[in-house]
């Protein structure tokens, strides 16, 4: 389960062009990043069926809220 070739290729043109590169993935499943495109990458972060509630994962990146990782 891999990356489409659409987000590999956003990747490959955005993280080169950036000073900070963070990547969101927002799946269901385990997808597998080529080692290639992981040295581009300054953060990666994972979100497993974020829904609508996207916001959530936006707030922490950008500090609006602090990550707590508790769990239900």
């Amino acid at each position: 389960m891999k990356l489409s070739a659409a987000d590999s290729a956003a990747i490959d043109k955005a993280c080169p062009a950036v000073a900070t590169c963070i990547v969101s993935v927002d799946s269901g499943r385990p997808l597998q990043i080529a080692p290639a495109q992981l040295a581009w990458i300054d953060a990666l972060v994972a979100s497993w069926l974020p829904d609508r509630e996207v916001e959530g994962v936006s707030d922490v990146v950008f500090g609006t809220r602090p990550f707590t990782g508790k769990l239900s």
